[in-house]
This record gives C-alpha cells, structure tokens and sequence, in this order.
C-alpha cells in the first residue's frame, strides 16, 4: 500500500494504477521548494524525520540509507564495478551512487530534473537515477543517520534480470559478460535467461545537469598551511614558493621537507630560507628517504585550520588560495583535490563530482579531517599513498570532491620531486610480483572479495597480448605464480610497515 504524509495529514489519492514514481514526479511538481522523503513501511517507525534538514544541506544531495550489507544488487554488482562506490561502510556517511528505496531524501525540484520518463521499479529507478547523474555533479551519499539504532528487516534483493539489464544499460557491454562467467565460475550459477534478455536492452546516457549553487560572501578566510616535500629542485620550489607569497590570501606558514639521504650533505635551500617571506617559513632536512615518510614528518607541524597538500613543481594563479576557499564554502566541503594541467593547457570548467581519487600534491583538506589519517609506510617502496590516504578520509567520513577550477599547472620537472626509485626485496625474484605489491596491499585492504577477483581476471585479460607466453594454460599457470607472489610481498609490506 502506498501512502503519502504531508504536513502529518496523509494525502488522499487513488493509488489503485498509481506508481510509486509517478506519485514522487507528481508531489515533487505540487511541492518544488520542499523535501521529498521516502521510506519502506517496515523503517516508517525507525525514520529520524527531525533530523534530515540538517542532513541534506546542499540542493544537489540525495541521501538513502540500506540496511544490512550490499545493496539492492547485492555483492554481485562488484563483480562489475572495482570503484570505491560500491562496497559502501553501513557506520559512516559515505558517497556512492546506490540509492535505496528503503529510506531516503532529496529536495523535490532536484527530482523533477532527474527522474526518468519511463520508471521500473522504485528501487531500479533511483540506482539508475544515481549512477547516471554523479558524473553530473549530483552528491549522492548512504547516510546512517536516517535511521534509529532499531532492528531492521532483510529487504528483497534485484532479481537476475534486473541486475543483467542494470549492467547493459549503465555499463558497457562486456561487462554483461564478465557478470555471467564470474557467475558461473564461483556461484555456479547458469542464469541465460537473464543474459539473452539483456542484448534487447538499450544503454542509458548520462544525465546533464546544471548545478548552480550560490556563491557565500567571505567575512572571514581560514588559516592555512601549505605542505611541500622536495628532493634535489631548489629551483622549481623557488618558482612555487614565489607564487605562494602572491597570493591574494597568504597562506599562514609554509612547510618544506627537503630529504637528502647523505648525513653529511647540507641544504640545498640557503639562499631561499634566508629571504624574508609573508608568511612563516618552516624546513625540516631529513636524511631518510620517502614520500609518505615527508609527508607526515610535514603534518607534525601543521598549525593552521586547512592544508595544502602542494607538489614542489607546480605553479598556482596569484587568486588560486582565495578562489579555492569561496569554492570550498560554496560546496560545504573538507577535502577538495584539483585539476592538474601541463603548462600548454587550457583548463576546462567540469562540474564538481565526488572523485574517486585523492591528489597527494594538487589537495587542500581540512586540518580536523585528518587527525587519524597518515601517509603509510606500506607505499613508500611503490605508488598508491594518495590513494591511501583519501580512503582513510573517506572511511572517517569525509567526502573527496574534484574542483576543475581553479586548477593547479604541474611542470612535471624530470628529475627529483620527493621520490626516488628504491631496490625492492622482490627485483630480483625469479618469479615477479603482478601486480606491484603496494598495489596488492591497497587492494586487499580496501577491495571486497567480488571485486578482487575481477580485478584479477581483467589484469590477466589485460596482460595477456603482452607477454610472450601465447599458451592460455601456460601462462594463467605463470600468472598464478606472479599473483602469488605479490600476496606475499604485500603481507610482508604490511608487516614491517
């Protein structure tokens, strides 16, 4: 039975042919300038209805809440998708495109805008809705707080065909494929109907959206600390330090890790720290190597309310500290990563998403974000620290949004920055390790079963036309070995790490 409240008086209509989609395309025209909630019947005593306003703060957001694990395609769909929107922690606010129908909320004129013309189910058209409108710059999170600490009920899962006809319509077509063999390999499972029926099923496009939020008037700027680590470029980091004290809000200190791993070597940096600058000037000299160990040397003396993580051969625009926060506030956010551009290229205005990724020398996040988050020791053999540390923000509970604009030029200097290339323990095993360590050792901690095992099987298709071995069976043989080995190497990483 479904049954609408408004103002606590339930609406009368005839819901006898009425869908559940056409009644929230309906409200949502009656009221334009008020929250749309929905809830299954089995949460309506669990729903914390006093608590939303304050949970869905921007006029882009769409919060929903699935109890229990997975979602409405259950773990299945990570056979499909490897991001990190998908195996979604149920404790924190966390951005994923999987909208739910058991609980949720979004303003009513941002539904107008997005729902489909044809609907399916409730449940399939707000998934669809939100995998095809985050690339627009729609903010979609799985939000606890929506729900008291009640027990909740099980809630029936997508059928094989809906999830086959998901994949094929948001999804390229392999991916259709690679769902029906890794079925069939580790479920046993022969679901052809559900196959066949998806080749008549047309992909879906992308939703354009145009989100225009208001831009705050400024009273105030923060503090904020700019974090630099460096190895063997004095000159590109005098170029950056010089568009630092340009800037039409200085930053409040700046901190330089310059590294050398000779004890007796002297600083390279002399003339730089003797000048007067605009803000206060903070070098440490290590002897130890590496870019997470730099990094978190730096944070130690952080004092300001914001930092910026800063790569020491990129360039910023005289406005780039002042733009960047009127953004962050127009945006409510706490941790942004901007576009990085060659010195030859134009930047192009994109809408603000949440990204997948965090940039370890073009990202300013709030100083009260971090405060359990550090760079680890398991990356400083490889690469994947950035990546690392923008899970530890997200898994806190902060989202990471991409900012186009106001964009950052990286130089890409040749030579130096704040990584060498290290002797590994595995460079010389007979058998190599694939792929890297590192990137196994961020895989397991942060993939789920499901979507290692594709990302096993799509490096081994990936590989495969590259290699010399041309025998399938010889070589997924050598694969395993390779595979082997990098769950070793990578235990061992976290181990001493």
């Amino acid at each position: 039975m479904l049954r609408v409240l408004h103002e606590n008086k339930f609406i009368e209509f005839d819901d006898s042919q009425a869908s559940i989609c056409g009644v929230v395309t309906n409200l949502a025209l009656q009221y334009p300038d008020e929250l749309l909630v929905w809830c299954h019947e089995n949460v309506a005593q669990a729903i914390q209805l006093e608590a939303i306003p304050n949970l869905v703060s921007l006029p882009h957001e769409i919060i929903s809440f699935q109890p229990g694990y997975g979602g409405y395609f259950g773990s299945a769909i990570e056979w499909v998708e490897e991001s990190l929107f998908v195996a979604v922690p149920k404790h924190i606010r966390y951005a994923t495109w999987m909208i739910s129908a058991q609980a949720g909320a979004m303003q009513a004129c941002l539904w107008t805008q997005i729902a489909p013309a044809n609907t399916s189910s409730f449940d399939y058209t707000l998934h669809s809705i939100g995998k095809r409108v985050q690339s627009s710059g729609v903010f979609c999170y799985s939000e606890p707080a929506l729900l008291g600490e009640k027990s909740i009920p099980k809630f029936a899962a997508s059928s094989s065909g809906e999830l086959y006809r998901f994949v094929k319509q948001h999804y390229k077509g392999v991916w259709v494929w690679i769902l029906f063999w890794q079925q069939l390999r580790c479920q046993r499972q022969l679901p052809l109907s559900a196959l066949i029926s998806s080749w008549f099923v047309q992909r879906k496009k992308p939703v354009t959206l145009q989100v225009e939020l208001p831009m705050p008037a400024v009273l105030s700027f923060p503090t904020i600390s700019v974090l630099i680590p460096t190895l063997n470029r004095p000159q590109y980091l005098a170029d950056f330090l010089y568009d630092l004290a340009k800037q039409t809000h200085l930053p409040t200190e700046v901190i330089i890790v310059e590294q050398n791993p000779d004890t007796s070597s002297s600083s390279q940096l002399t003339e730089l720290l003797a000048q007067e600058w605009k803000f206060q000037l903070k070098h440490l000299f290590v002897h130890e190597l590496g870019v997470c160990n730099a990094r978190n040397r730096g944070l130690e003396q952080v004092s300001g309310d914001w930092v910026f993580f800063a790569d020491d051969d990129i360039r910023i625009a005289p406005t780039f500290l002042e733009d960047s926060w009127r953004k962050i506030q127009q945006y409510q956010a706490e941790a942004v990563s901007f576009a990085c551009i060659s010195p030859n290229q134009n930047s192009i205005k994109l809408p603000v998403i949440q990204w997948n990724a965090f940039g370890g020398g073009s990202s300013i996040v709030a100083v009260a974000a971090i405060q359990n988050c550090r760079f680890s020791a398991v990356f400083e053999s490889g690469f994947g620290e950035d990546l690392d540390f923008g899970m530890q923000l997200r898994h806190s509970g902060t989202d990471i949004l991409f900012f186009s604009t106001p964009a950052i030029t990286h130089l890409k200097a040749p030579s130096g920055g704040f990584r060498v290339k290290k002797t590994t323990a595995w460079q010389n095993e007979a058998v190599s390790p694939k792929p890297a360590p590192s990137v196994m050792a961020y895989l397991q901690k942060y993939y789920s079963t499901n979507q290692l095992i594709s990302y096993k099987l799509l490096l081994w298709l990936k590989y495969y036309p590259n290699q010399p071995i041309k025998n399938p069976i010889l070589y997924y043989r050598r694969f395993q070995q390779q595979w082997k080995q990098s769950v070793y190497w990578a235990s061992k990483l976290a181990e001493q790490s």
